[in-house]
């Protein structure tokens, strides 16, 4: 199987994801194991993975996943309206 530089400059993406399973390997490629995982649309590792970003690749990757339509970001939380209690109708 190719190396992870290669298979990243070929665009093979899943061959990337592949190699990107071992931490040993995506130890210095976190950005780009995750944008693969968007890219192959593997939310679930893509999120695992992004947790890993530096800080300052992380609005590279976030962007790369929205285009393939994988959010990687937390999620918001949705907090109820003070007012409001549980079983309340407007």
């Amino acid at each position: 199987m190719p190396d992870l530089v290669d298979a990243l400059a070929a665009g093979r993406t899943g061959d990337v994801v592949q190699l990107c399973a071992s931490q040993t390997a995506r130890a210095g490629h976190a950005a780009d194991c995750t944008i693969a995982a968007c890219r192959e649309h593997l939310e679930a590792r893509a999120r695992a993975w992004f947790a890993t970003v530096a800080d300052a690749d992380q609005p590279r990757v976030t962007q790369a996943c929205d285009q393939a339509n994988v959010s990687v970001a937390k999620p918001t939380r949705i907090r109820p309206h003070p007012h409001h209690r549980r079983g309340e109708v407007d």
